[in-house]
């Protein structure tokens, strides 16, 4: 619970405010549909933050024009409010209802510090060559902090060679000395082999994706390592993923076509277990009276599922509590070393796990 944040109109009006004495803006504010769709705000809540900041003498409202910022002749101050830059590859509204939850919460931090969360978007600095793009990122914006969603081997590198400011928000490739917050994909993927084995399972399948994040390493690893233990040997299968849901499907086709099929399939993303379940049901094969089903990263968009999927999960308030804690700790420069922060998820029994006999 938050008993003193401030209501979203209030947080809203900070974040312009600051925005505005760093000097993004000149004259004029953008367009009000512009700011709804920036800070992810109704024109409601956006007028009513506006309103507050017409109160302060910062704007004028121009009819027909939009608002207009009020110049004073001010002494020299102190510096201005800081800003950290939030890089991701596409629209905040593609992402997973967790990463708008946490960022919603590192945003809300922020302002209340007087300081605002910039949404960078560039699909150029997440391809396999992403340094003409990032040089372009920070040769005219020095943000106190670089914040990386979704980042690839390439821009943590590039980071960590230029030795900016960031924190990577997932796991870091090896090798890669950054400050980090991720759930502990080994650890999750490991007792997901020892929950089906113990439930009667010989032949698993783990389905990852193709283009394979470090998070995504380690759930190999993870579930590598739980085989192995186990002594399953090659019974067990590892199936990377393209991204289109029909190649995934007719990938899935042919391996629940096998002689033996598994009985069971570990996904290390929820998107990936939904694309699974979907590809069952269209088979007329039944989770989990046919084929157990487990999610190793469970989003909160599964639970609107039927049987509830058997998974791992993590409070969101205990990630954004990290993320914010080590963005705040990178912004003022009171990390002495890069520390990585993993969290152990939450075994969840759900009902997508059967038990098996004589297997």
């Amino acid at each position: 619970m938050h008993p003193h944040r401030p209501k979203l109109a209030d947080q809203v009006a900070a974040e312009l405010q600051a925005a505005i004495a760093t000097g993004r803006w000149t004259e004029w504010l953008p367009q009000e549909r512009q700011l709804a769709v920036e800070f992810r705000v109704s024109r409601t809540t956006l007028r009513e933050a506006l309103s507050r900041l017409i109160e302060r003498g910062l704007i004028q409202s121009r009819a027909g024009e939009g608002h207009r910022l009020v110049r004073k002749k001010r002494p020299p101050a102190a510096a201005a409010p800081r800003h950290v830059n939030l890089l991701m590859p596409e629209d905040m509204r593609a992402l997973r209802p967790g990463a708008a939850r946490w960022i919603d919460e590192l945003r809300g931090k922020l302002a209340e510090r007087g300081e605002t969360l910039r949404l960078v978007e560039s699909r150029a600095a997440f391809s396999g060559r992403p340094a003409n793009a990032l040089r372009r990122l920070v040769q005219h914006d020095t943000p106190a902090c670089w914040v990386l969603q979704l980042s690839t081997q390439p821009m943590q590198e590039w980071f960590a060679s230029h030795k900016l400011p960031c924190v990577v928000v997932g796991t870091c490739f090896k090798g890669m000395n950054l400050p980090f917050v991720d759930r502990d994909h080994h650890a999750a993927c490991r007792h997901a082999v020892g929950r089906l084995v113990a439930a009667g399972h010989r032949r698993i399948a783990l389905l990852v994706p193709a283009a394979q994040k470090a998070g995504d390493v380690e759930s190999e690893t993870g579930f590598r390592a739980g085989t192995e233990a186990a002594g399953l040997g090659d019974a067990v299968v590892v199936l990377r993923l393209p991204g289109d849901t029909a190649t995934i499907d007719r990938t899935l086709g042919r391996l629940l076509s096998a002689d033996p099929a598994p009985t069971a399939l570990l996904t290390t993303q929820p998107e990936i277990y939904l694309t699974a379940f979907s590809s069952l049901a269209h088979r007329r094969l039944r989770v989990p009276d046919d084929v157990s089903l487990v999610c190793c990263a469970h989003d909160r968009v599964l639970d609107h599922l039927v049987p509830q999927p058997t998974g791992y999960r993590i409070a969101w308030q205990t990630f954004a509590a990290r993320v914010v804690r080590l963005v705040v700790e990178v912004s003022e420069r009171r990390l002495t070393a890069p520390i990585g922060h993993l969290i152990l998820p939450e075994f969840v029994p759900g009902a997508s796990l059967r038990t098996i006999r004589g297997s």
